[in-house]
Formats: structure tokens, sequence, C-alpha cells
């Protein structure tokens, strides 16, 4: 940081330049950041094998009952469009996997939100079963910003673990109110901006963690 050096007279006599060693700062910031994906991966991996064998049992069955239906024109038909369906989903969780664990240069491009979103919310499909919570997703579709694909998966992965964690917490503590643990995640444009609100009913923030 520079500042400027004025004698008594007001005359710039020079400047006065500050350096401050973040390296420090920078490495327990990327500590965090590493933690926070750390968790959300170890939630993820523990529900998306399930999500990844449903389809895989799916197109298993196609396989054994291809030596006595291959000659079945509706057989055929039906695996020709189930297969290719549950290997495109195989494929897209994998790759919303790898683009959240893996470390990429910044690449910026035209994204579909509704298409980040949704691959988002499939990862921890299995976890908001599990838990029993519901989650509502209204984005529009043809709704496109120029950013970093995977460092906005990255954001929003972060924000719907919090959500989980808080709806999740508050349903421990309220085991006999009849309390229904909801996800919301809304996309809408406001002027020239577009926005994307996360919402939940769990235990909310106090001032101290905002």
């Amino acid at each position: 940081v520079m500042y400027p050096l004025h004698d008594f007279a007001d005359v710039l006599r020079g400047i006065i330049i500050t350096i401050e060693d973040i390296t420090e700062e920078i490495h327990i910031k990327n500590q965090i950041i590493e933690r926070d994906k750390n968790r959300a991966l170890t939630q993820i991996i523990a529900g998306i094998s399930h999500e990844i064998r449903n389809p895989l049992t799916t197109i298993k069955t196609f396989i054994e009952l291809m030596p006595c239906k291959i000659d079945n024109k509706k057989f055929r038909e039906e695996m020709a469009v189930v297969v290719p369906e549950e290997i495109k989903r195989v494929d897209n969780l994998i790759e919303s996997l790898i683009d959240y664990s893996k470390p990429r240069s910044q690449n910026k491009a035209t994204v579909d939100v509704a298409e980040v979103v949704d691959s988002c919310v499939a990862l921890f499909k299995p976890v908001l079963e599990q838990k029993g919570i519901d989650i509502c997703v209204n984005v529009p579709d043809k709704m496109h910003i120029y950013c970093d694909k995977s460092q906005v998966k990255q954001a929003l992965i972060n924000f719907l673990l919090n959500s989980i964690d808080a709806v999740t917490e508050k349903k421990e503590m309220c085991p006999d109110t009849g309390y229904k643990a909801r996800i919301g995640v809304e996309g809408f444009c406001c002027e020239a901006e577009m926005v994307l609100l996360i919402r939940d009913n769990g235990i909310g923030m106090d001032e101290v963690e905002v």
C-alpha cells in the first residue's frame, strides 16, 4: 500500500510504501477451502455409489436379457433408448464429481445455469433422500452467465452442503415437532444481473457466524 508523504507546507515530498506478507493468510484460506471440499466429497461419495449402481443395474439387466430377447423388436427399441440414457446419467455424475474434486485453471465460458444447478443437486440426491430433506429447484431454462463453470459448481456445492448441515442439525434438535427439512434453489434475472438464491429452513446463523 502506498501513502503520500507531505511536508508542513503540504508539499508532496515522497511516498511511504508498506508491504505485508500475506503468505500465511493465503495458506490458511486454502486449507479452509480444501477442508470444506473434502467434507463435501465425503458426503457425495457416500451417496453417489448408490446413484451410480441404479443405472448400472438397468444396463446389466438389458445385457442379461439380450440372448433370449434380441429378436424382440420392442426389446431392442427400448434398449436403444434406455441404455444410452443410463450411460449418460452415470457419465454426468462422474463428470460433476471430477469437476468439483480436480483443481483446474480458470476457464470462463457461457454456462447454462440450470444445467449446473441440476448437476450439483444430482450429486447430493442420495444424501437428501437418506436424510429426508425436500429440495425444490426453480431455475428457468436458457439462463446463461459468463463464468468459470467449475468455480460456480464448487460454490454451489458448498452452499448446498451448508444448507444440508443446517436442516439436519435442526431436525436433530426438533425430533418430535413434525419439522420438515426443506432446501430451495431459485434462479431469476433482476435488471442486468442473474440471481441464484439458496434458502433452507435450518437453524440459521448468528451474528458471529455471519
